[in-house]
């Protein structure tokens, strides 16, 4: 069974949420190796995850209600670090609750640091 590194544990290197500067020119340049990735939402486990090359390498624990899906726990698997994929798995989770209209609530450090660092996509959250 593969080793997490949980995301309250990291020091933000690892699943860095900048959006400018050189993070984000490094975050680019590494998610270009690794053409295959997949995201997907798995209600069987309550999780949105993300492949890259075949192998799961972030996940996000979540609870739906109503119209609101809650993002309770975020962990990245050993192996993936510094390739940008805490950001590849947001992007994936507010676009799939933009396509079913649903809203955010971070409650994890990972959804949280993410929104806080993309204010465009606050108005899932909505806290505008």
């Amino acid at each position: 069974m593969p080793t997490t590194r949980h995301w309250a544990r990291l020091t933000g290197t690892t699943c860095s949420s900048t959006s400018s500067g050189p993070g984000a020119v490094q975050w680019q340049s590494r998610a270009r190796l690794h053409p295959r990735e997949t995201f997907r939402n798995n209600p069987l486990y309550c999780r949105f995850e993300l492949f890259i090359g075949g192998n799961l390498a972030v996940y996000m624990k979540y609870t739906v209600t109503g119209g609101t899906v809650t993002h309770v726990y975020g962990a990245e698997l050993q192996g993936f670090p510094d390739l940008g994929a805490c950001q590849i798995l947001m992007r994936g989770i507010v676009l799939d609750a933009h396509k079913r209209r649903l809203n955010l609530i971070p409650r994890c450090a990972m959804a949280h640091a993410f929104l806080v660092d993309h204010p465009q996509y606050q108005h899932r959250t909505g806290h505008h």
